[in-house]
């Protein structure tokens, strides 16, 4: 049970900086979107519904961010479930400690878009997730390449 968390445990940041890409690929698109409206002056001079579709333009190009994000979110509630099976405190630490950051992240992301200013902790708090689950993962990956310690050689 332990070797599976750990594996998962290792898997996790690479998940993350895949969801970080993810933002990056919306960020490049989504600029050059409006880049394109605002030059050839489309978006003032169009009615309501080109403006709504000039929205969801410029959003759809987030939207497997968003989608992966919530689908990380659920992998990682998953993992601190998980975590119980290992009957270790530490790993069961560890892992309800990912599990607040990633649902933290979430409300970040719902925080923003009603306090744009407050945008700015949504990126901050996915930095922290990435160096939380690195460090864990370069734990795990230690932990999986050193010998066991024999509980009668640990003792004496």
């Amino acid at each position: 049970m332990k070797t599976a968390f750990r594996w998962w445990t290792i898997v996790i940041p690479f998940l993350v900086v895949i969801q970080i890409t993810l933002v990056g690929v919306g960020a490049f698109h989504g600029s050059h979107i409006v880049s394109d409206k605002f030059d050839h002056k489309v978006v003032p001079t169009c009615d309501p519904t080109c403006g709504k579709a000039f929205k969801n333009s410029y959003e759809n190009w987030f939207a497997p961010h968003v989608a992966f994000g919530y689908l990380l979110v659920l992998s990682i509630i998953l993992y601190g479930l998980f975590s119980f099976a290992t009957r270790d405190r530490r790993l069961m630490k560890i892992a309800w400690i990912t599990v607040a950051l990633a649902i933290v992240q979430v409300l970040l992301a719902y925080l923003a878009y009603g306090v744009n200013v407050l945008g700015f902790l949504h990126p901050l708090n996915a930095l922290i997730i990435l160096a939380w689950t690195g460090r864990n993962a370069a734990r795990a990956w230690q932990e999986r390449r050193a010998p066991a310690v024999a509980p009668a050689a640990a003792a004496a």
